[in-house]
């Protein structure tokens, strides 16, 4: 054993400064050797009175065996040094080179050896080949003023919404939304850090989603007798335009629109009747009164004394619709002498 032990201690040292090692061998040897081998053997010898008999007895004999024996020499054998190769073993083994170095990443060849290193953002392990990454996320955030999110062999900083990150890769910068114009706001945007919030303006209020504008709506407006009204809404800058049915007249506007104040622009819109011309009475006669001239009205006709009125003739004059305007209507009367 202790020999053992000595050999082993010798192969770890170079004869010299080549990559010369001795190397311990074991060899096994054989040689014959004898032993005796132990039998019982009969024999006859006379027996009984005056040796008259033969009797039967047994002895021990012995013979010499032979049988291999193996036994153990060792010796040491001068070969290269691991890493070494060469008729003198002065050539380095590029280990890297040959693909024999099991490094996880980046092998470096070295006289005699190697060494084994990580690119970055890894570490080498206790094992001196393996790499494990490196969690920059897990020490002061990895430097990063928000979110920090760890990658293999990296990582990157994240902001929060409402921030851009800085050219520095760590720092976030506030995003004004305003003057960058992604607000989306529909009238007003004013900003804040991290954020921004969306105004309207006089006349108008914030929809749900917080960034159009609707208007606010205006007093009833109403619909003028005896004409109609088409409007494109009843809220802040929508209009109403109107008209008088056929017979009447406009007075007021035409077309109005909701202020932001919440009333119409212009004049409540009326439509009074149109005017006939004033009912010249008939020859020899006259006309009855009340005699109205609005669009629609009715004046009645009589015959003075002593005349009368002509049969099939209509006493009625209607003011009634007239190419563009109104008129009384035309129809025969005459009153003829009794």
């Amino acid at each position: 054993m202790g020999f053992t032990i000595l050999v082993l201690l010798m192969s770890l040292l170079p004869l010299s400064l080549a990559g010369w090692c001795r190397e311990p061998l074991l060899r096994i040897r054989t040689r014959q050797v004898t032993y005796q081998i132990r039998a019982s053997q009969r024999y006859y010898t006379s027996c009984g009175t005056w040796g008259w008999s033969s009797c039967t007895r047994y002895r021990d004999v012995y013979r010499t065996g032979y049988r291999p024996q193996y036994y153990a020499t060792y010796y040491t054998e001068r070969v290269c040094c691991t890493d070494w190769t060469g008729s003198n073993c002065n050539t380095d083994v590029d280990e890297c080179l040959r693909g024999t170095d099991g490094c996880s990443h980046i092998c470096d060849n070295t006289a005699g050896s190697y060494t084994c290193r990580c690119s970055p953002g890894y570490s080498l392990q206790s094992d001196r080949h393996s790499c494990r990454d490196i969690d920059e996320c897990s020490s002061n955030n990895g430097g990063c003023e928000h979110t920090c999110r760890n990658s293999a062999g990296s990582y990157s900083c994240d902001c929060n919404i409402g921030f851009r990150l800085n050219s520095n890769d760590h720092s976030c910068d506030d995003i004004n939304e305003c003057t960058e114009q992604s607000s989306g706001c529909e009238h007003t945007c004013f900003n804040s850090v991290g954020s921004y919030h969306c105004g309207c303006y006089v006349g108008w209020h914030l929809a749900w989603d917080q960034h159009t504008c609707l208007g606010n709506p205006c007093v009833d407006i109403g619909t003028p007798q005896n004409g109609e009204r088409i409007c494109t809404g009843f809220v802040t800058n929508e209009t109403c335009s109107f008209e008088c049915h056929p017979g009447y007249y406009m007075i007021g506007s035409a077309e109005r629109s909701c202020l932001p104040s919440a009333q119409w622009a212009g004049e409540q819109p009326q439509c009074p009747p149109k005017l006939c011309d004033r009912l010249a009475p008939p020859e020899n006669g006259y006309i009855r009164m009340p005699c109205r001239r609005e669009y629609t009205s009715r004046c009645a006709m009589g015959c003075n004394d002593g005349f009368y009125q002509s049969a099939g003739d209509d006493a009625n004059k209607d003011c009634m619709l007239q190419d563009s305007g109104v008129g009384w209507s035309v129809n025969a009367f005459n009153c003829s002498r009794k």
